[in-house]
C-alpha cells in the first residue's frame, strides 16, 4: 500500500522543500501523505534525514522573580527531566527555583505553578 503512496511522490518538489527546510510532518500534509511515507521516501532518494524540529518556541517562558507557595522562580533557564535525572525517559518541564528557607532546586514547572511544590 505504501509503494503506491511512494510512487505518487515520484516527480514533487517534496526533496527540494524538505532540503528548503520543511518538516516530514508539514511535507505530508502537503503532498497528502503520512510523515512516515514522507520518510521512506527521502530515504529511498538517498537524503539524510535531519533531527526532528523540537518545539522550544511553544515553551512558557519562566516567570523570574514570581513566587509560587514557597518556591520563587530564579532563573530563565529550562531544563527537561531527562537532564535532571540521566538515563529517564522524563520529559516534564523544570523550572530553576529557590524556597523561601533558601533551598536551590530543580522543580517541576506544572507543579510549581500549582503550588505543590
Amino acid at each position: 500500500m505504501r509503494q503506491k503512496f511512494i510512487e505518487k511522490l515520484k516527480g514533487t518538489n517534496l526533496i527540494k522543500d524538505y532540503i528548503d527546510g520543511a518538516s516530514t510532518l508539514e511535507l505530508g500534509n502537503k503532498y497528502s501523505v503520512s510523515p512516515e511515507t514522507v520518510r521512506k521516501f527521502l530515504l529511498l532518494n538517498n537524503i539524510k534525514l535531519r533531527a526532528p524540529k523540537r518545539r522550544q518556541s511553544l515553551r512558557e517562558v519562566p516567570p523570574i522573580g514570581k513566587q509560587f507557595g514557597q518556591w520563587t522562580v530564579i532563573s530563565s533557564k529550562i531544563k527537561l527531566g531527562s537532564e535532571i535525572t540521566p538515563g529517564s525517559k522524563n520529559r516534564n518541564i523544570y523550572w530553576e527555583c529557590q524556597c523561601s528557607c533558601g533551598k536551590v532546586a530543580w522543580k517541576q514547572a506544572t507543579l510549581v505553578k500549582q503550588g505543590k511544590h
